[in-house]
């Protein structure tokens, strides 16, 4: 007897729904895993290393300017001073100025530099002909912050930010100790100015209070 075998015939086409389906899903889920790697990558983006800065020391370099000061009217006093700031290792020059007043010569000012480069001091006379308005006395007891301290309290107040979002750019960085009318009170402060790219693209200003450390302005 012959015996007849059976073979189980498939239809053309008969799964191609489920094949559809199937590169469908896989292409959702291709799509859903390459989205949340890029997501991923975005949040673990590595953000940019802050910005080391240096000063000088305003309360070391200040006796001796004073002594020139004193030296040339023993009536002098300050009125006002600026230095510079600079990220670590910058080739950037590095010095510090102080402007002086006597009461006694009221036309003639004295303007004493420091240069760390060479660590001399030069003084030179002023003439106040053109000057707007007489400057006022920056008396001794009025700040008790050193130009180190105000930069540590400008970094902390947005300054390191700053930096770290303008990196590779020509800084011009200085912080001044002037008196500054601030809210209703004329007010002894440091002044600290960035500035980013040259000429200046961007900059930011930060007043603080020399005698408390208080910041009165950062914008």
């Amino acid at each position: 007897m012959m015996v007849q075998q059976q073979k189980s015939i498939q239809m053309p086409g008969s799964n191609g729904p489920c094949r559809l389906s199937r590169r469908i899903a896989a292409s959702i889920g291709l799509t859903i895993y390459l989205v949340v790697v890029f997501l991923a990558s975005c949040s673990n983006s590595t953000p940019p290393p802050p910005v080391s800065v240096d000063t000088l020391s305003i309360r070391d370099l200040y006796p001796k300017a004073l002594q020139i000061a004193k030296a040339w009217n023993a009536d002098a006093y300050l009125v006002f001073l600026e230095t510079s700031f600079w990220p670590t290792d910058s080739p950037a020059s590095q010095g510090a100025s102080f402007s002086f007043r006597s009461r006694s010569m009221e036309s003639i000012g004295l303007f004493v530099s420091y240069d760390k480069a060479t660590g001399e001091f030069e003084d030179e006379w002023l003439s106040l002909a053109n000057e707007a308005r007489p400057r006022e006395e920056i008396a001794d007891a009025a700040w008790r912050l050193d130009s180190v301290e105000a930069l540590e309290i400008a970094q902390e107040a947005g300054g390191a930010e700053f930096l770290a979002g303008h990196p590779d750019k020509d800084y011009l960085l200085y912080l001044r100790l002037e008196k500054r009318q601030a809210d209703e009170d004329q007010r002894t402060v440091w002044l600290v100015r960035y500035y980013a790219g040259m000429p200046p693209s961007a900059d930011l200003r930060i007043v603080i209070d020399a005698l408390t450390g208080q910041v009165l302005e950062a914008e």
